[in-house]
Order: structure tokens, then sequence, then C-alpha cells
């Protein structure tokens, strides 16, 4: 679902992201710097998220209301919004809203991403660490239903054939089952 400017427009699904960033935590300071884009041949979402918070878990932020050194855009055709304030939600579905000045949204888009690859680059103690990580784009599930469907179908189908042929005539063409014996 995509929503322009208060007017609603059908999407085909969520819009994969896929981007990279770090996290650093320094007593009770946190920061999560990332940055994602993706497309789905009609709609294009970028964000670059520097987030600051003193309640957030130590390790990439997936969700959060910025409006300072940040940074998002949703562009559909030959329309783009940008916005330096905006919320972002990561997951399967998350979404990605822009605001104007006065903080009224101007758009939302429906975007699917994934946090993977957390790697601690260094660790002092509990509070003082940090490191990177990836974003992945999440299959829709409609998308892994399919595909397990298609790999049964093959094994259900593999299965079958190799039931038809005896497996002792398949080691020894000459050998003759004890059933044609009796014809």
């Amino acid at each position: 679902m995509l929503v322009l400017a208060g007017v609603s427009m059908a999407a085909a699904g969520p819009i994969g992201l896929t981007g990279s960033g770090r996290f650093d935590c320094s007593g009770s300071d946190r920061t999560s710097v990332f940055s994602a884009s993706g497309s789905d041949d009609v709609t294009f979402v970028s964000l670059y998220v520097n987030d600051y918070s003193t309640t957030t878990p130590c390790g990439p932020f997936t969700s959060g209301f910025v409006q300072y050194l940040s940074s998002a855009s949703i562009m559909v055709g030959n329309s783009t919004f940008s916005a330096f304030q905006f919320s972002y939600s990561l997951g399967f579905p998350g979404t990605l809203t822009l605001f104007n000045t006065s903080g009224q949204p101007l758009t939302t888009a429906s975007i699917s991403a994934y946090v993977t690859n957390v790697q601690t680059t260094y660790f002092f103690n509990q509070t003082n660490r940090g490191g990177t990580f990836d974003i992945v784009a999440v299959p829709e599930t409609s998308t892994s239903l399919l595909v397990l469907t298609g790999i049964g179908a093959v094994l259900f189908g593999r299965r079958g054939r190799t039931r038809t042929c005896d497996p002792l005539l398949r080691r020894n063409p000459g050998y003759l089952h004890p059933i044609h014996l009796l014809l």
C-alpha cells in the first residue's frame, strides 16, 4: 500500500530494501547509522538513518522517528517526495512515513527489510561496544510458499519415477525376477 499526499494507491506488495549500517553504544548513549534502498519497478524508496537514543537496547535500531541528520525519499513515476523528518519500521511488513516541516504526513510506503549479519567489531563491556550489520529484503510469504510448493511438486514427481523399476533389474540386466520364471 502506498499513500501519496493523502491519496491511497495500490502497490504490488512491500518494497524490499537492502543496505548496511553500524551501531555504537557508549554508556547510555546509543546510535544506529544505516542506509537502505529498494524498488519494485514502479516505486523507489531510499533512506539514510542517523538515529540516537538513550533508552533503546544496544544494537541496530529497527524502528524510530528521526528529524535530524537523516533523510528519506519515495519516488513514484515523476513524483518524488523527500523529507528529513520521518518514521521507519523495519521488518515484514514495515513502513516508511515521510513528514513535512509541520509534522503532517506526506506519504507512506510499505517496506520489507530484515536486520542480519550483526558483527560486534569492538567490545569493552555490555554498555561500551559497537559493530556493523546488513539489511536484506525479506521475500513475501506468498513467494516463499510458491517456491516451497514447486520444490514439493518436483520431489513428489521424482518419488513416483524411482519406484517404476525393480532395483535388482537396474543392477544386473541379465537377472530374471522370480515372477518372470512363472510365465
